[in-house]
C-alpha cells in the first residue's frame, strides 16, 4: 500500500464490494464502540450530533461502497464485483474522471456552504 510502502496494488481487495463491505462492517462496530468519544471534537465545530445504530451502520455502508462506486470508472486495476476479475465500471476517457473530481469538488465546496449556512442560522436564533 501506498503509505505503508507495501508490494499490495493500491486498488486491491478492499475496493471490492466484499471487500468493502468488511471494511464497512469493521468502520461501523468501531464507531459504535466508539460512542459519544467523538463528541467532543464534534461539538465546538457546532456538529454534536447523538445517531442511532442504524444510523452509523448506514452511514459506513454509504460511504464506503460511493467511494467505490467513484473509484471504479476512473481506475481500470478495480475490480468491484471480486472474485470476477474484471471491472464494468471502468470508463477508458479521461473526461469522465475529470467529471467525477469536479463533482467531488463541488460537493465539497457545498457542504462547506451548507455549514456556514447552518452557523449563521444558529447564531442568529441564539440572538
Amino acid at each position: 500500500m501506498l503509505l505503508l510502502g507495501l508490494d499490495y496494488p493500491l486498488h486491491g481487495f478492499f475496493h471490492s464490494f466484499l471487500g468493502g463491505t468488511i471494511v464497512a462492517v469493521v468502520l461501523g462496530l468501531i464507531m459504535l464502540k466508539l460512542g459519544g468519544t467523538g463528541r467532543g471534537v464534534l461539538k465546538p465545530l457546532g456538529l454534536e450530533q447523538s445517531p442511532s445504530r442504524q444510523t452509523i451502520m448506514l452511514g459506513s455502508f454509504l460511504g464506503v461502497y460511493s467511494h467505490i462506486l467513484l473509484d471504479s470508472p476512473l481506475y481500470a486495476d478495480i475490480r468491484p464485483f471480486f472474485p470476477f476479475d474484471a471491472n464494468p465500471l471502468f470508463v477508458s476517457d479521461t473526461s469522465v474522471g475529470t467529471c467525477i473530481q469536479a463533482l467531488c469538488v463541488l460537493l465539497f465546496l457545498v457542504g462547506i456552504a451548507a455549514y456556514v449556512v447552518m452557523l449563521i442560522v444558529r447564531a442568529r436564533r441564539k440572538r
